[in-house]
């Protein structure tokens, strides 16, 4: 991504993100936008009694937009028949700072803007992740759900604390009593 394009954070009605995507896809264009995306974790659920990989939202209620006309696109924004707000203040929109950015692309790795399972191993109640993008950043795990199979994360994003959740399948347990 060249300098000129910055990323900026569009707040939309949570649970409503892949409907407005489209919206904004329709109705703004690429003409003001980049690339617009949702990001996504993958999961794994039990459904029927077998488990099966699914997508969700990794920051409900918010879609991302790299964009170098952020005026246009703000205007643009009021066309939408559904809220959109592009996050900023009073007197500017404020673009997501480049370790907010890298934070996101190193989650998302790929084209697709997903996040994807993670594995791992707990080791005398130590968490070791040993593939995956939480790999490098175990740091940011608070809870562990081995039955439902995620990651509670929380990160600092928007200026404030996010509780986020993200895949993760714990292949072993082992401690060890001395």
């Amino acid at each position: 991504m060249t300098d000129k394009y910055k990323w900026y954070a569009v707040q939309v009605v949570a649970g409503r993100e892949k409907r407005t995507l489209e919206l904004l896809n329709k109705l703004v264009g690429k003409a003001q936008m980049k690339e617009c995306f949702i990001a996504q974790y993958e999961r794994q659920k039990k459904f029927a009694g077998t488990w099966r990989k699914c997508t969700e939202i990794f920051f409900p209620g918010y879609l991302f937009v790299s964009t170098d006309k952020v005026e246009q696109l703000a205007q643009q924004l009021t066309t939408v028949p559904t809220f959109t707000r592009l996050l900023g203040n009073e007197q500017q929109f404020i673009p997501l700072t480049l370790q907010e950015t890298a934070l996101i692309e190193s989650f998302t790795g790929d084209e697709t803007r997903i996040v994807r399972m993670s594995e791992g191993f707990i080791e005398n109640d130590e968490v070791f992740i040993t593939g995956g993008p939480l790999a490098n950043q175990a740091a940011v795990i608070r809870k562990i759900d081995r039955h439902k199979r995620l990651a509670y994360l929380e990160i600092v994003m928007f200026g404030q604390v996010v509780r986020l959740k993200a895949g993760l399948e714990i292949v072993r347990k082992n401690n060890s009593k001395r």
